[in-house]
């Protein structure tokens, strides 16, 4: 479902702290990914893609920020 490279985008648009706790985890940007989005849905955009929702609370802006990722077919 995601790449490592499409995981590591995601894991930079958390804040600082969620990044020191990936970091520290030792765990790898793809397992971040999904236990991150576990309890989400990803919701189908109509565009081949699913989109997750990082809170305003975890972004790197403090605003809440969407992730997209290519639909599995």
């Amino acid at each position: 479902m995601i790449n490592e490279k499409l995981a590591q985008e995601f894991v930079e648009l958390h804040n600082e702290n969620i990044q020191e706790f990936h970091k520290l985890s030792g765990d790898s940007g793809c397992d971040f990914f999904l236990r991150a989005t576990a309890s989400q849905v990803g919701q189908d955009n109509g565009m081949g893609e699913l989109v997750f929702e990082i809170s305003g609370d975890d972004s790197h802006t403090g605003k809440p920020i969407l992730f997209e990722v290519p639909k599995e077919n």
